[in-house]
């Protein structure tokens, strides 16, 4: 008996960590297949990091301005660029969101067992965030969005109860 149930691996079986994985790897391809591609907000954000790095100072072009949409992205995209290129900075801010990602789907998957689901439920709401396009350009773009999921998944799991309910139950 595994964790996840007999469904996942029968007595003997090998499958379950290509199954548990499915998700993460279906999802990384999806961001990959949007990639290429950022929001051009993304770069704003990109400025004022690259200056409060190089200067200590959040500044747009010299200019002392607040137009970036996240303050917490910005100075994570800063940490980031310290050790680091600034060529560097949008494959960073994009592979931090992919890890976000992961997270975002576990934590899904998680949330669905605290509310009283079994796993086959949990496994479901998985592969529904990995398969979204949505979710995918999101984290593709390099906008904060992926860290505001997290926040929102988080609280949420702050919320509930830590054990989980049996299957059917009510929430209240």
């Amino acid at each position: 008996q595994t964790p996840y149930g007999e469904f996942w691996a029968p007595k003997g079986s090998r499958f379950i960590l290509p199954v548990l994985l499915c998700p993460y790897i279906i999802f990384s391809v999806v961001v990959l297949a949007a990639w290429p591609y950022a929001m051009d907000d993304a770069y704003i954000t990109l400025v004022y990091s690259r200056n409060l790095a190089e200067t200590g100072a959040v500044t747009y072009n010299g200019i002392p301005v607040e137009g970036y949409t996240s303050f917490l992205h910005m100075a994570i995209a800063a940490l980031l660029l310290v050790p680091s290129s600034p060529d560097l900075l949008l494959p960073l801010i994009k592979m931090l969101s992919l890890g976000l990602g992961f997270l975002m789907i576990c934590l899904g998957g998680r949330i669905v067992v605290l509310l009283g689901g079994s796993e086959l439920h949990a496994a479901l709401a998985r592969t529904a965030l990995a398969t979204s396009p949505v979710l995918a350009y999101h984290h593709a773009s390099g906008l904060e969005t992926p860290l505001v999921y997290i926040c929102g998944l988080l609280l949420v799991l702050a919320l509930i109860p830590s054990e989980p309910r049996a299957p059917g139950a009510a929430v209240h």
